[in-house]
């Protein structure tokens, strides 16, 4: 019989709209990591002061080694780069800031000198190894690559700007890049599960000649795309629909009208510990 859910027209509609079936469980105890853009310090920042067992190694903010981490391309590179597949050839920036690593605003400054490239890697590999669960938020579309090839970047500084060029990816490439990446990580840890999901966080800014607004639309649209494809195509990678559940509220942000409400948080975050959390994995 073929059941057709018809688009609610009579009553407001909220995120518990938005379904919800992992294929997967979790315990408190099961080793989770998570790598993405700032709503991905969210997710981190939530999980451990709920006291789940959240793995991170040299942290730059509260999710883990990485720092915000907010296209395709660069999670590929980490991965790719504590699987030994990929090495950065670019000199660092001006100061030694590492040109793969994005740093929090107010916080010193990581740099090259105070950790090198070989220790970024270890740590990599020893949250990849540690972990059970990796929660990979997907924030953007527009990649700035070094005119080598070797490093993508979010936003090069002005210093070194010239050296990089804007690419904006399609599903293809993206979907590539998360496969890849994932590849790379699964050499380090075959046992690694995936939880895909999109950041609700609307772009800052764009470089794009379009307004900031169509070229969200268009960033979380391909990016959505690309993780629910993904999802379907491997049974040890789910996909969360944490933008979807944002966007079916009618008042996600906060004043800046970028940042999700503390209180939207919390649902989504209980939303996904709720259904996820039954057994061991």
């Amino acid at each position: 019989m073929i059941v057709a859910q018809n688009y609610p027209t009579a009553h407001p509609i909220t995120p518990d709209i938005v379904s919800y079936t992992p294929k997967f469980h979790i315990t408190r105890n099961t080793p989770i990591t998570a790598m993405g853009s700032c709503f991905a310090v969210e997710i981190s920042r939530h999980l451990q002061k709920a006291g789940y067992n959240y793995i991170k190694h040299l942290p730059i903010d509260a999710s883990g080694p990485w720092g915000k981490v907010y296209n395709p391309a660069s999670f590929r590179q980490f991965m790719e780069h504590a699987a030994g597949t990929w090495e950065p050839q670019i000199s660092p920036w001006p100061g030694g800031r590492c040109p793969y690593r994005k740093w929090t605003p107010g916080t010193k400054e990581w740099t090259v000198a105070d950790h090198p490239y070989t220790e970024l890697r270890d740590a990599t590999i020893r949250t990849l190894t540690e972990a059970k669960v990796f929660i990979l938020t997907l924030g953007l579309i527009e990649t700035w690559r070094h005119k080598t090839g070797d490093v993508a970047y979010q936003v090069p500084p002005k210093e070194v700007a010239d050296d990089y060029s804007l690419c904006v990816d399609l599903v293809g490439y993206i979907e590539d890049d998360i496969k890849l990446g994932m590849e790379a990580a699964w050499s380090v840890n075959a046992n690694l599960k995936f939880v895909l999901t999109v950041s609700p966080v609307p772009l800052r800014a764009t470089f794009r000649t379009c307004d900031v607004f169509t070229a969200n639309l268009d960033s979380k649209n391909r990016l959505r795309i690309a993780a629910r494809a993904i999802a379907d195509d491997y049974d040890v990678v789910d996909y969360f629909p944490s933008y979807e559940m944002a966007m079916a509220d009618p008042n996600p942000f906060r004043s800046d009208n970028r940042h999700v409400r503390p209180e939207l948080i919390s649902y989504i975050m209980r939303r996904w510990t709720d259904e996820t959390i039954e057994g061991d994995l």
